[in-house]
């Protein structure tokens, strides 16, 4: 007969049972689950398991007994004041009733575990506690490790069944764990309750090779006596849209992870060379003054007006005023630094996570011909946020100087469902839109850096082509076209951008001759990157072609945060391009070197306005897989 064994779902109430040690109940705040309910059939001697791990994570006592690991019979939701406890974390291919969170792991994730070929991925977990509610408890290591079993992971994935030594009927929730093997990786984080009763939350951020790959925020009751009410008023913030870096030689220097704590803050996770104990390798944490909805709203009201106000002082102020519009960046640049770092409660600043960065920063400058990497990631929950101008970051440093993040770091910044997979290929298929190269035609200048390349992209029978204005609408049949793509592409747009639109016409994008958003139905290959090379295809507000081409398949977009002129964009392609031919296919030399060289050597372009682009040129951003490499087709014979 059939067995279901399933989660449980009460929503909105608590499920109490008896007490096991002091001040420690078994209440269960169960909050709506967004991703529905998941389940482990049983029948006869076989077990289904499901399609994507979930992560269970569970409140058990803190016991001598612990370091054996997470024990789902100790399983608890509620912990009273001034008392030890474990939160336990486990990725499993069952739910467990008796968890405080379920949460299936992105599809992503899941794809990225299926397609590793180690056995095992080293997973490391950071947590930031709600500190008017929890601290770590004595002893307790910075972080934890978890051991996926991606290896089990990948035989649960094909044999969709496991055979039990026992009858079903006499089967229960922990021994299907147990028995069927389910579980694929745990962890346990120790804290001690403070004495503040209510509903707290610990936020969870999950990192694979220096990278964040998934996050959550856990609510913990904290109790006066066994019946006191702890109901959860709050929802269960749970974010999937995690990634694994297994690119070639991927792995980032320093990595920042903007995440929700609760409803009311976020926090901040900062991994660097310097950043653990006694200045050592390691992670630093901090609590933001804002919710992710402040957040979000100080962005878009604040910091990209300002940028785009920056931007606009480069296209249109007279030479004589170039100090204006540097004036203008560092403003702009300076507002993200404190929107980003400004501390939870007024507290007295730099935070020691935030002095940390300043000398992390500060380092770099020793560097300048290896500069180093930096990974960013924030608010998963909203996707404008997933493209911020960190680049245009102005940071303060202990020695009174100010130095923009992206003169000094190769910034790589998190895209929706990519999914980092080792691919050492150069990409050499290249497909373009560009103005033509020739008098009287719109964007004519702006074009002619790239005029000497553009024969050399334009060779059909070698998988490279070049669409020109008149040309519009078979650029449009192409990206339309459903097939998918049997290896990587290059793709370059040199337009008007205009509210996810791209033409030649003019600013406004106003006629038939126009490239949409949605008309992006091509599958590309992995990895594939393009370069929208238009006015404010990147920023906050302005994401829908970056959107769609990441899910689409494309593992890399090069765009601009905000608004650039004609001749800068020319400028700007001409270099990037010129950089990629100097190199050997053979080469490790990657998209986000190329991009981060080509913004250095652009700031010092002397534009139309007879002044150096400066901080402007760091309006080019890179957000996917930084580690993608571009050749350009051999010459024509």
């Amino acid at each position: 007969m059939w067995m279901r064994i399933r989660a449980k779902l009460v929503l909105g109430t608590l499920v109490c049972a008896s007490i096991v040690a002091p001040f420690l109940t078994s209440c269960l705040a169960l909050a709506p689950l967004r991703t529905g309910e998941t389940k482990v059939e049983v029948t006869g001697s076989s077990i289904r398991p499901e399609r994507l791990p979930v992560w269970n994570v569970w409140i058990q006592e803190s016991t001598p007994g612990l370091k054996a690991g997470p024990d789902v019979r100790l399983a608890r939701a509620a912990v009273g004041k001034n008392q030890p406890f474990a939160l336990a974390i486990l990725l499993s291919a069952a739910t467990l009733s008796e968890a405080v969170l379920t949460k299936p792991v992105s599809p992503e994730l899941s794809k990225a575990l299926l397609q590793s070929s180690a056995d095992t991925v080293s997973m490391e977990v950071i947590s930031i506690p709600d500190k008017k509610f929890f601290r770590r408890a004595a002893n307790a290591p910075e972080f934890a490790k978890i051991s996926v079993n991606a290896k089990r992971y990948r035989e649960l994935y094909k044999s969709r069944e496991l055979s039990l030594d026992r009858p079903a009927s006499s089967v229960s929730i922990g021994s299907v764990i147990e028995a069927g093997g389910f579980d694929i990786g745990s962890a346990l984080l120790e804290f001690e309750s403070l004495s503040r009763t209510g509903l707290g939350s610990i936020a969870i951020s999950f990192w694979v090779d220096r990278r964040p790959i998934d996050e959550m925020s856990v609510p913990v009751c904290i109790v006066e006596t066994e019946s006191s009410d702890c109901s959860s008023k709050r929802r269960v913030l749970a974010a999937s849209l995690g990634t694994l870096g297994q690119s070639f030689n991927s792995y980032p220097d320093a990595s920042i992870h903007i995440l929700e704590l609760n409803e009311e803050r976020l926090a901040g996770v900062l991994f660097c060379n310097m950043c653990g104990h006694d200045g050592l390798e390691g992670y630093a944490t901090w609590e933001l003054a804002l919710s992710s909805d402040a957040f979000l709203k100080a962005i878009r009201t604040q910091a990209m007006p300002a940028f785009e106000a920056a931007s606009k002082f480069q296209i249109r102020i007279p030479s004589r005023d170039a100090p204006i519009r540097d004036a203008a960046f560092r403003t702009a640049g300076k507002l993200l630094y404190d929107i980003v770092f400004e501390p939870n409660d007024n507290e007295r600043r730099p935070q020691a996570s935030e002095a940390i960065f300043q000398r992390l920063v500060a380092s770099a400058r020793l560097t300048p011909n290896s500069p180093p990497t930096l990974f960013t990631r924030m608010i998963a929950s909203d996707r404008d946020a997933l493209l911020l101008p960190i680049n245009s970051m102005l940071v303060p440093t202990a020695d009174g100087k100010e130095e923009f993040l992206g003169f000094l770091f190769v910034v790589e910044s998190f895209l929706t469902d990519n999914v980092y997979v080792a691919n050492n290929a150069c990409i050499d298929n290249w497909t373009l839109l560009l103005p033509k190269p020739i008098d009287g035609q719109p964007m004519a200048d702006a074009v002619k850096p790239m005029e000497d390349w553009i024969s050399r992209f334009d060779q059909p029978l070698k998988g490279s082509r070049v669409f020109v204005p008149d040309g519009i609408d078979g650029f449009r049949d192409w990206l339309s076209d459903e097939k998918s793509d049997a290896s990587g592409m290059a793709v370059v747009t040199f337009s008007h951008h205009f509210e996810s639109r791209l033409c030649f016409s003019g600013p406004s994008c106003d006629d038939e001759k126009t490239i949409y958003a949605a008309n992006v139905q091509r599958r590309f290959a992995s990895p594939s990157l393009v370069v929208l090379n238009g006015c404010g295809t990147g920023g906050a507000g302005a994401t829908a072609f970056v959107d769609r081409f990441g899910s689409h398949g494309i593992s890399t977009v090069i765009a601009t945060s905000a608004q650039v002129d004609q001749q800068m964009a020319g400028h700007f392609l001409g270099i990037l391009v010129g950089l990629l031919a100097g190199q050997a296919p053979a080469s490790n030399y990657t998209i986000s070197r190329a991009r981060f060289e080509a913004v250095t050597a652009l700031s010092k372009v002397i534009g139309d306005r007879d002044v150096p682009y400066g901080p402007a040129a760091l309006n080019y951003i890179l957000v996917g897989n930084g580690q993608v490499r571009a050749c350009l087709p051999s010459p024509k014979q």
